[in-house]
């Protein structure tokens, strides 16, 4: 007899739409740039490459902030895959559907929102790479070294950046291709727009009047803090004005 296929559905009996996660393809990135470097190195060397040279520093850096990366990324991933299905099936979780009006105007916000964030976190990154730089050559003697791997640990991150670039210039596309869609709003996070968005730690969420009107989330404390803007579909701002003070 043929194998039965495992379909997961709502409580309503309908399959649960396809949702991704940013943390995924991030998984997948670091993954890939991790093999590259470890396959890369025995390779440098067999090419008479010598542990002093930029390359092999370019391939150690690479090799350490990819399973940085790449750890952070599976326990976003895991932690994903759980909440997921239970903010669909959730009879709490709040679900609208947006006009093509709203949708649209939204979507040009979030692209413009997207590169803001993306050139802060390439900041953030730039210096953490720096920092981690210059304790892996303390030791090294004269400076060429020094700047080498400055030199190396900049490419790493700007290649890093240009892909989370890369990926919201893809959900901006995506989005603009789609007349209209929906957002799921539960305890566990935000689907908006077929992409999951975790609500870990600490948050606060205020409506912001205007067009459309916003559902603004900030999200966890610190250096791990971020915010998320939901647009409400018109004639639902009073009930998003409520979740604000329920949220």
């Amino acid at each position: 007899m043929p194998k039965k296929q495992k379909v997961e559905r709502t409580h309503h009996g309908h399959p649960l739409p396809r949702v991704r996660a940013g943390s995924t393809y991030l998984m997948y990135g670091a993954a890939l740039v991790l093999a590259l470097c470890v396959i890369g190195l025995p390779v440098n060397f067999a090419l008479g490459g010598d542990s002093d040279s930029g390359v092999t520093a370019f391939l150690i850096v690479g090799e350490m902030l990819a399973l940085i990366f790449l750890i952070i990324a599976v326990f976003f991933h895991r932690a994903a895959k759980k909440a997921i299905p239970r903010i669909l099936t959730d009879g709490l979780t709040k679900h609208w559907t947006y006009s093509q009006t709203d949708w649209q105007r939204f979507t040009a916000q979030a692209w413009r929102q997207n590169i803001r964030d993306t050139l802060k976190l390439t900041g953030f990154f730039e210096g953490f790479a720096l920092v981690l730089m210059l304790i892996f050559f303390a030791l090294s003697q004269g400076t060429f070294e020094i700047v080498a791997g400055i030199a190396v640990s900049t490419g790493v991150v700007l290649v890093l950046s240009l892909l989370l670039l890369l990926r919201a210039f893809v959900v901006w596309q995506v989005r603009r291709r789609r007349p209209t869609s929906d957002v799921y709003i539960g305890w566990d996070g935000v689907i908006l727009g077929g992409w999951y968005y975790a609500m870990r730690g600490p948050r606060t969420v205020t409506y912001k009047a205007g067009e459309p009107a916003l559902l603004r989330f900030d999200v966890g404390s610190g250096r791990s803090r971020y915010k998320l803007d939901v647009p409400v579909p018109h004639g639902r701002e009073a009930e998003a004005e409520h979740m604000a003070l329920r949220l």
